[in-house]
């Protein structure tokens, strides 16, 4: 199943500023190599003035999880919110033939149409 690995975080927690620094240079890293190994897409960063920093991931669901749960990166996933606010993570799955089949599978199932 292809899915999104959405990264949101706000801004650095005060006297964690430069870790923050850090810690965004090592997490672009992680996904820019692993993209070059063909695992995943490169990570795209959206930046807004009013809302969370986004970081967006594209690739199959295992692969991610595989990818997730390296070393290397549960150590950036444990330490992100010890130095920025609001951080959070999620798969979503994109595209819109995955969202129809399953609720058309829903609906058949349930009789409705």
């Amino acid at each position: 199943m292809k899915v999104a690995l959405v990264i949101t975080s706000g801004v650095p927690v005060v006297g964690r500023e430069a870790q923050a620094i850090d810690h965004v240079r090592a997490a672009d890293a992680f996904w820019r190599s692993a993209a070059a190994e063909g695992k995943c897409s490169e990570p795209e960063k959206f930046w807004s003035s009013t809302a969370p920093v986004m970081t967006i991931v594209k690739g199959e669901a295992e692969d991610l999880q595989r990818l997730m749960a390296t070393p290397e990166y549960q150590r950036l996933l444990m330490a992100a919110p010890l130095r920025f606010q609001d951080y959070s993570w999620e798969f979503r799955m994109y595209g819109l033939d995955p969202l129809l089949s399953q609720f058309e599978a829903a609906v058949k199932e349930m009789g409705l149409a």
